[in-house]
């Protein structure tokens, strides 16, 4: 039961951050034409996802082992420090976010006689 509950959490997990990803990566293409910068941004991104990821893989054990007597509540109070933290930078991301849609008047052109 374990196996399969780890399983399809861990589904939902791939699902999740895939969206998340290709969202990210979907805004690079209306931020900017230059083909330079594209290259940045992208490098920018997955640099921050690699940093991202190791302060979760280094940081996550040493709070994990402040609960000796239970393990089981150091793996959680871990997990919701690390949820915490996700779901503040997410929020920050977003409130940094500022949407400049510009409508464009349509060119109308009256037939000529």
């Amino acid at each position: 039961m374990k196996t399969a509950l780890a399983t399809v959490l861990f589904m939902m997990f791939g699902l999740c951050y895939s969206l998340m990803n290709c969202a990210y990566g979907a805004m690079v293409p209306a931020i900017t034409k230059n083909p330079n910068e594209r290259a940045q941004l992208a490098a920018w991104r997955q640099g921050g996802a690699t940093v991202g990821l190791l302060l979760c893989t280094v940081g996550f054990m040493p709070i994990q082992a402040l609960f000796v007597s239970q393990p089981s509540l150091g793996y959680l109070v871990a997990a919701l420090v690390f949820v915490t933290g996700g779901l503040f930078c997410m929020w920050w991301c977003y409130s940094g976010v500022k949407e400049r849609y510009v409508s464009l008047r349509p060119i109308t052109i009256s037939p000529a006689f």
